[in-house]
């Protein structure tokens, strides 16, 4: 049996957070929320916010043990379906079996264990990393599959001291399995390839979709289309 087709059990949670920015008002500007959930068999569920936070809009990411995954369009009821590859379904559920020491699973920025703390009851490893003049502080509790419940970025300055940039505040931690509906997908949601899902979605918002968006939208239908993903 390969290690793709092996059931899982992990500690069952919903997760809330808020994120912070500090560039144009020091006392920190509320611009983001999000939502993680997963089930006991590893299952998880990511509902971020979209745009401004007064709109009420969000998209969600469901991800199943099979290594399907998918980014639903709630407010269009549309879904583009995805698939891990075996190799990367294989390094998830190692993750959340064996979580790594000190949650040190990300090479980028050569990053370091600082100290042990605890978040929302609890414990994590903090981890600090330094690339492109910024540093980031992450939070990750080792009893959820090193989880991350809280992280920092903050400028260097040529003094060497830092500026807070932004900032994800952790809200609430709650132990056990969530509400069925963060995994749903209606059945009366329609696949679409990602350029056509977004084009949708930002007509249903108070601005256009802009072209950065465009063309980061047509450069996933490649790879959608190629069935690679």
């Amino acid at each position: 049996m390969t290690l793709a087709q092996t059931s899982i059990e992990v500690v069952p949670f919903v997760f809330e957070a808020e994120t912070y920015n500090f560039e144009s008002d020091p006392k920190g500007k509320l611009v983001h929320k999000r939502v993680t959930a997963r089930r006991a068999d590893g299952a998880m569920a990511n509902i971020e916010s979209v745009g401004l936070l007064e709109w009420g809009t969000s998209t969600r990411k469901v991800t199943y043990v099979d290594g399907t995954w998918a980014t639903v369009y709630d407010l269009i009821a549309a879904k583009t379906t995805w698939r891990m590859k075996p190799t990367e379904l294989a390094a998830v559920k190692e993750r959340l079996r064996n979580p790594p020491v000190n949650c040190l699973f990300n090479t980028a920025g050569n990053p370091t264990f600082i100290r042990n703390d605890t978040v929302l009851g609890h414990e994590v490893a903090v981890i600090e990393s330094v690339s492109d003049g910024e540093r980031g502080t992450f939070w990750r509790a080792r009893d959820l599959g090193c989880e991350e419940l809280r992280w920092r970025y903050e400028s260097i300055q040529a003094d060497g001291t830092f500026r807070l940039k932004s900032e994800e505040r952790p809200i609430s931690l709650k132990i056990g399995n969530p509400d069925s509906g963060f995994f749903d997908i209606a059945a009366n949601s329609k696949e679409m390839r990602p350029s056509d899902a977004h084009r949708l979605f930002f007509e249903k918002l108070p601005i256009p979709e802009d072209e950065a968006t465009k063309h980061m939208s047509e450069q996933m239908d490649m790879k959608y289309l190629s069935g690679s993903h």
